[in-house]
């Protein structure tokens, strides 16, 4: 029996599959730490900053992205990232040094920052009330599949070939992601164009910069828990003062009215810490075996 799927079905596996190549990004790189820090002659410690300065720029530049689909079309943007992600993907993988690594993750923050909300909108907006759960099963679980397979996919890379392919992996994925969106999307129109909430948008990346950054200075040791703390306690302040301009402003970076609406409050509150679980334990569980696996050859020896 063939099963015919509608252009709304194909869109959401688009929309998928580039959720697929952030998200695999994302966390498979924890597993080619190790070899990457002998490449560039750097410290575990130092590495790591791969990780945190990729998650520290999607967290800050997620809130432009909504604006900026607005201002200029979802298409556009999410064809804009793909490409953006898909080249400095092939630029970390050709990265002569550290610093010039550690640059291209932070491209390829803000161009997963603005790919992955956009998808979200270019499958949703569009699709009725009864549809709902249905195209979103089709847009996160093959997405899912992600962290599930990255530690087996980046043990295998880094064991038999380099870490270089941990980023090459993403070039053709996102070549062809782009090529086939481009003729399978439909161009939405832009509509109302509003201005852009710039102060609101430098406190919440101060915000919840600092936050980060204070969390990834407390896995340096007991020695900087003061000052991790005195950063995420800075943060926390900052996140009132944050609420309060959303509140006030007659043109938010995003409204909190929102929030109002019982189901989408309750989802964002409780489901935000699901999703916190789910998204850490490929990183915990990567750097653990890693870990213990560094342990158990070194006493082997």
């Amino acid at each position: 029996m063939v099963i015919k799927m509608t252009k709304e079905i194909k869109v959401a596996l688009l929309m998928a599959a580039s959720l697929f190549m952030e998200i695999l990004d994302g966390t498979i790189v924890t597993t080619a730490l190790p070899k990457m820090a002998q490449y560039f002659h750097t410290g575990s410690s130092t590495i790591a900053l791969l990780v945190s300065v990729y998650l520290i720029t999607v967290a800050i530049f997620i809130p432009l992205s909504g604006w900026m689909a607005n201002q200029f079309g979802k298409k556009k943007i999410w064809i804009i990232a793909v490409i953006l992600f898909t080249i400095s993907s092939l630029s970390s993988a050709l990265a002569p040094n550290f610093s010039f690594l550690l640059i291209m993750r932070i491209i390829q923050g803000i161009s997963g920052a603005l790919m992955t909300p956009t998808a979200r909108l270019i499958v949703l907006e569009k699709t009725p009330a009864s549809q709902l759960l249905k195209m979103i099963s089709y847009l996160i679980w093959p997405a899912l599949i992600a962290p599930a397979i990255a530690p087996l996919v980046g043990g295998f890379i880094v064991t038999y070939w380099n870490w270089q392919w941990i980023f090459l992996i993403n070039v053709p994925i996102g070549l062809i992601t782009a090529l086939i969106g481009a003729k399978l999307i439909d161009t939405d129109k832009v509509k109302n164009k509003t201005s852009f909430d710039l102060i609101g948008f430098i406190e919440i990346a101060l915000s919840s910069g600092i936050i980060l950054v204070g969390a990834e200075i407390a896995t340096h040791g007991k020695d900087y828990w003061l000052s991790a703390l005195g950063l995420v306690v800075l943060g926390i302040i900052l996140g009132f003062i944050v609420f309060r301009h959303l509140k006030k402003s007659d043109n938010p970076l995003f409204s909190l009215d929102s929030l109002k609406i019982t189901s989408f409050r309750i989802f964002q509150t409780s489901g935000s810490v699901l999703w916190l679980c789910v998204g850490a334990l490929p990183y915990i569980l990567t750097i653990f075996f890693t870990n213990s696996l560094s342990m158990v050859s070194s006493k082997s020896r």
